[in-house]
């Protein structure tokens, strides 16, 4: 037993190490579609290991045991008494099916609770993440309630699962009381036989020479053995349905375990450009996402950015400003036309070695729980190397960012524990932009980067920019609404129903009266 609670603890550690590694792997697709929901995938992982942490410890053992001692009396009773012996196990069948066919309906119970309980958990993680967007609205009951919600078709599911396995149990009891009771009246039948047998013999050892029947000493142990065998077999119930419930959960884990990605970041294959200039050419590039197949972002888009160049992207809300920034980062790939890079499809190029190139800010930045000094200095490329000193707080320097920083009472140590309580939105899209500068990227993405920061800020970031771009060839595709942002980018494309319908610099859209002079 104390090896297998051993091996068992030793194979879940690996499982749940192969999963994060697996799930870390995966490309955004493989989210979109299996996990409409990515807070639901931590929950579901979670309870999912744990069930198969418990499917392969030490009631593995017990369950073994159980059948080896079920089959071992099972044995004995054949031996003594065959034909009692195979009248009572004629009734195994009857329980075998009973059980397997209420197991296959505790195991889809099982699963459903599973789903219910990562919804739950995904939307409470929400909540208490957002907790004052749900303050501001007053709107804590209606997340307790849709909680609730959750939770009690989760009970509903668990409470139905724990039924069919009790009744899994009754069923079995049942039909082995119905054994044993026919088991006793033909065996009394058979003893009495043989006791007629010996009465009619003077000698008291003819028995051991000749056949005479059946004794009654070999009726009780056959009987009492076949009732060990069906004991020890129901023994075997609670580690049975903790095995169906670990296969299960292991159908989620072990897919993407096994899965390989479309778009491998893990992988060493691929080519990579020694003297990639930064151009970037998207060419009659058809997108839609996975998750909406139907709805077409892009049909025939051409846009082609040259080295070192400034091109800001703007456009109506929803034309798929954003979705040009994934393609880039190689999240999902065109349904058909390509994207070059360097003039190289970036299909055929290592996407470790890409996106190393590349320096993103999200409109909504997310910073990792730890010092600001290590949200700062993540940002380098594993291949270059730890980040310096030096290096963190000139990038902090250039984003704006070192003065507040500074300020805090432990400066560059200060903890961010995950949430924006410590931080203001500005503040942290300037750690943000530092974490990208810091890499020295030769494409810098800005998503709406300076959108939470005020107009002086806003000044100083651009000219932070300006003279990084100054020094060294940087190619910074921006998407921004405010036109405060853009108005010095070198190229100014508007984005509409999928495709450019304006393409010039500020003055020259200005001009032509269409779309940007609207915005």
């Amino acid at each position: 037993v104390s090896l297998w609670t051993y091996t068992g603890q030793c194979q879940a550690l690996r499982i749940k190490e192969k999963f994060v590694k697996g799930a870390f792997r995966q490309e955004r697709a493989w989210f979109d579609i299996r996990h409409g929901d990515p807070q639901e995938l931590p929950t579901l992982a979670a309870n999912a290991l744990q069930r198969i942490n418990a499917a392969m410890g030490r009631i593995v053992a017990e369950t073994f045991a159980n059948l080896l001692s079920s089959v071992g009396w099972l044995v004995i009773s054949l031996a003594l008494n065959p034909s009692l012996a195979l009248f009572m196990i004629c009734m195994l069948p009857i329980v075998l099916i009973s059980v397997l066919v209420i197991s296959c309906f505790t195991r889809k119970q099982s699963t459903q609770a599973l789903q219910q309980f990562a919804s739950a958990g995904a939307f409470a993680t929400e909540a208490v993440a957002g907790i004052k967007t749900v303050a501001s609205l007053s709107a804590e009951k209606w997340a307790v309630d849709k909680y609730q919600t959750y939770a009690r078709e989760a009970q509903k599911h668990s409470v139905q699962a724990a039924f069919l396995a009790k009744a899994s149990a009754g069923v079995m009891g049942f039909l082995f009381y119905v054994t044993y009771t026919l088991a006793f009246i033909f065996g009394s039948e058979q003893a009495a036989q043989t006791k007629k047998v010996e009465e009619d013999h003077w000698n008291p050892f003819h028995c051991m020479f000749e056949y005479c029947g059946i004794q009654g000493s070999n009726v009780m142990v056959c009987i009492y053995g076949v009732i060990l065998c069906a004991q020890f077999f129901t023994l075997m119930s609670p580690g049975i349905q903790a095995i169906n419930l670990g296969r299960a959960a292991a159908t989620e884990i072990f897919e993407a375990i096994s899965r390989t990605p479309e778009i491998d970041g893990f992988t060493d294959e691929g080519d990579t450009l020694d003297d990639y200039d930064g151009s970037v050419e998207l060419k009659n590039v058809l997108f839609a996402y996975p998750s909406r197949p139907a709805n077409v972002i892009f049909n025939g888009f051409n846009l082609k950015i040259k080295p070192g160049s400034s091109v800001a992207l703007v456009g109506p809300s929803g034309s798929g400003k954003s979705s040009i920034t994934k393609l880039l980062l190689r999240l999902y790939d065109p349904l058909a036309g390509e994207v070059l890079v360097g003039g190289a499809p970036l299909t055929q190029l290592n996407l470790k070695w890409w996106r190393s190139q590349i320096g993103l800010v999200a409109q909504e930045p997310t910073l990792m729980p730890g010092t600001l000094w290590e949200n700062i200095a993540c940002g380098k490329s594993a291949q270059d190397g730890e980040a310096t000193d030096q290096e963190v707080i000139a990038a902090a320097k250039a984003s704006m960012a070192d003065e507040f920083i500074r300020e805090l009472p432990d400066g560059y140590d200060t903890f961010y524990n995950g949430a924006s309580i410590q931080l203001s939105g500005g503040q942290i899209q300037r750690i943000a932009i530092a974490r990208a500068i810091i890499r020295n990227p030769k494409v810098l993405l800005l998503d709406e980067a300076t959108s939470a920061l005020d107009a002086a800020s806003e000044k100083s970031v651009q000219d932070a920019l300006a003279g990084i771009r100054a020094t060294r060839k940087l190619t910074t595709i921006t998407v921004a609404h405010r036109l405060s942002t853009i108005m010095d980018s070198d190229q100014i494309a508007v984005i509409a129903e999928g495709s450019i319908q304006e393409l010039g610099n500020h003055k020259e859209l200005l001009q032509e009266d269409g779309i940007y002079a609207q915005l």
